[in-house]
């Protein structure tokens, strides 16, 4: 084999590993992003969860997250017993505020707490259709988040997302969200973007869960809000049910597909 032919050999499989690397490098930056969006909105719906949502995920734990409707169950799981649930024996910060919550509210100044006391308590506090929020709810902040997110991808810190830092989402529609037409996108610019694709993916979330969802409110700065609502348009906020309704892609949803009775169960 001739030096040239050796030559272009070495540089085609030098390329063709930096192409392959690019291409692993775009498709982990991608699930990264996608998963902080997610992570994003998992942390938002905990802090929204009600008490009985935050008692279920701690009693479940190392039970892949199933455990029936038996407050006998939980109580076991949280570590009662015959003798009570001694809070000298909790290890878990958040058994331990279970616990303190429950004596709170009853007024009970001992370090045991009885089954019968646990169980009364569940059964007028854990209903399924009705059951206290386990935090106050907190306003969503979407500039905070729009800021942190952008700072996590700014790789090289220079204050604008490049090229190659951009999402593939946002680089395939780069021309809306990017005001200034320098093919780049800075923090003010991200900060819009960055709310309507979190409500894009949190409207997904809306449509796979069994369960109604809290509304999220995703701000958007004014002067870049949509004047009409149209199709792939919707301002943030919406149910998921809005845009499934709104079936003509006029961006509205007509008084008698409310009366027909379309939205029952959504």
């Amino acid at each position: 084999m001739s030096f040239s032919t050796r030559f272009a050999a070495t540089i085609g499989f030098a390329f063709a590993c930096a192409c392959l690397a690019q291409a692993q490098e775009e498709k982990d930056y991608s699930s990264e992003e996608d998963s902080k969006l997610n992570r994003i909105i998992e942390r938002w719906l905990q802090q929204h969860e009600t008490e009985r949502e935050h008692v279920l995920r701690e009693a479940s734990r190392g039970k892949n997250g199933e455990l029936n409707d038996d407050f006998d169950d939980w109580y076991a799981s949280l570590g009662g017993d015959a003798k009570g649930w001694d809070r000298t024996r909790i290890q878990r910060k958040n058994a331990g505020e279970i616990f303190d919550r429950i004596a709170e509210r009853l007024r009970h100044g001992g370090p045991i707490l009885t089954r019968s006391q646990f169980i009364g308590y569940a059964r007028e506090h854990w209903k399924k259709d009705k059951s206290p929020p386990w935090r106050p709810p907190q306003a969503f902040d979407t500039g905070a988040e729009a800021d942190r997110l952008f700072k996590h991808l700014d790789r090289d810190r220079d204050g604008v997302l490049a090229q190659n830092e951009l999402s593939p989402v946002l680089r395939t529609s780069l021309k809306p969200w990017d005001s200034d037409n320098d093919g780049r996108i800075n923090l003010s610019e991200y900060q819009v973007f960055f709310a309507y694709r979190l409500d894009r993916v949190y409207r997904s979330w809306q449509q796979r869960s069994e369960k109604p969802l809290p509304i999220l409110t995703i701000m958007v700065p004014e002067e870049d809000r949509p004047r009409i609502a149209r199709a792939g348009n919707l301002p943030p906020g919406l149910p998921a049910w809005f845009e499934q309704l709104a079936s003509d892609e006029d961006g509205q949803v007509a008084l008698f597909r409310m009366a027909s009775g379309e939205m029952v169960d959504r």
